[in-house]
């Protein structure tokens, strides 16, 4: 009879075990959650934080250079130049949408060498009207990059 009583009370301690076990766990896992969670949020509110410190130095620079600028007695397009150029020496993000290269390594400035001078090798062997033909191509090129380039400023602005 000892025996079974035995293995009763240990099925029943293990049992109660087990039970503790994964209230513990559950508790512990429950807290990871919610620690991650809060960690999320945390990431999610500091990242709006430094989007909006940037946002407003970009249009602090931007302002006070024209606005310097302009009390200079500058014309408004120079003046507007000069603040986005003070934009591209503090990199951010220019007011007017131009794409700046000003983060170009030693090696991207050696590729870009090299496909112009392949580009222009490839030119200069072309016959007349292969040359006529590329030309053309390139300025249809050049028009539908500069008719997106507005839409996508336009798009900026809404």
């Amino acid at each position: 009879m000892l025996p079974a009583m035995a293995a009763s009370s240990c099925a029943s301690l293990k049992t109660t075990f087990s039970s503790a076990a994964m209230r513990r766990a559950s508790g512990k896992y429950s807290a990871s959650v919610a620690a991650l969670n809060q960690a999320q949020n945390g990431l999610v509110e500091e990242f709006e934080r430094l989007l909006k410190n940037a946002e407003i130095r970009q249009a602090r620079i931007y302002l006070d250079t024209y606005s310097k600028a302009r009390d200079e007695g500058i014309d408004e397009l120079s003046a507007q130049a000069r603040a986005n150029n003070a934009l591209t020496r503090a990199a951010l993000r220019r007011v007017d949408g131009q794409e700046v290269w000003a983060r170009l390594t030693p090696r991207d400035k050696e590729i870009l060498e090299m496909e112009q001078a392949l580009k222009q090798r490839m030119i200069d062997t072309m016959t007349e009207e292969e040359r006529k033909e590329y030309l053309e191509q390139q300025e249809i090129l050049d028009e539908m990059e500069a008719f997106w380039k507005k839409k996508q400023k336009a798009l900026r602005r809404l």
